[in-house]
């Protein structure tokens, strides 16, 4: 079987004389090559960074989504442990879904000031 992932993104700014919409008008499909998908919400401290939990997933890692469920405090996530930072969720924020690239295979993630809840879901694809 394929296109057993859809996704659907939309974004709109409007302020001031910027007014900007990218609204598809229909989500992708893409192939789920794995069979596992892992939804965990972890505490993530802030006085070192944590490997995120990956549940039980045996292939690469495709697609993520994440939440910050804090109401004040910020998390980045980092591509591994001394990695490079390429997400950073204010309070409340959400990023994804979005592929990883193949260099990201044990990601790690680290709260700012006070730990935090992430809401995380990983698909192998």
């Amino acid at each position: 079987m394929s296109a057993e992932i859809t996704m659907t993104q939309s974004l709109q700014v409007v302020k001031g004389n910027v007014n900007l919409s990218w609204l598809p008008a229909s989500g992708a499909t893409v192939t789920m090559t794995g069979t596992r998908t892992s939804r965990i919400q972890q505490s993530i401290g802030f006085a070192a960074e944590e490997a995120l939990q990956l549940g039980e997933l045996s292939g690469a890692l495709g697609y993520v989504m994440f939440k910050n469920l804090d109401a004040t405090n910020y998390v980045e996530i980092l591509t591994g442990t001394g990695g490079v930072k390429f997400c950073k969720l204010l309070a409340g924020e959400t990023a994804g879904p979005f592929r990883l690239g193949s260099q990201v295979t044990a990601p790690y993630a680290q709260a700012n000031t006070a730990a935090v809840l992430l809401d995380m879901w990983f698909v192998e694809a």
